[in-house]
């Protein structure tokens, strides 16, 4: 693994907790770099014991966007911004773990989804 992905495991309340804390590669990178970046993601997943919980806390460079159509299972509506190739790619990604991107379930003001802000552009950090 190239480290870009980590682990830790925590054991509450008699159940084993694998919070997963990663840093997609940004716009701009080259795609070789991406797919790396997904395949170690999938690495690090598949080695979750079954039976175990998962939370990943991710800036994923993507946005899955506001709304929901077709997608319930996995997201809310109050995503950011439209839905991009590597938002999609999030959502599909959701979908496949039997996961959520949980912040897109709450109801709040555009200000306080937004994680980042930098040169007119806003980012919001997805939570599975």
């Amino acid at each position: 693994m190239s480290g870009r992905v980590m682990i830790m495991k925590l054991e509450i309340g008699g159940v084993m907790m694998n919070v997963v804390s990663e840093y997609a590669p940004q716009v701009g990178c080259a795609m070789g770099e991406k797919e790396d970046f997904w395949s170690e993601l999938d690495e690090v997943m598949n080695s979750v014991p079954k039976g175990q919980k998962v939370v990943i806390g991710v800036d994923f460079s993507g946005h899955v966007g506001e709304g929901n159509r077709g997608d319930k299972e996995v997201m809310g509506r109050y995503g950011v911004k439209e839905r991009n190739e590597v938002g999609q790619r999030i959502v599909d990604f959701a979908k496949r773990m039997d996961m959520a991107v949980v912040n897109t379930y709450f109801k709040k003001r555009e200000k306080h989804r937004v994680t980042y802000k930098s040169g007119g552009r806003c980012t919001q950090v997805e939570l599975i």
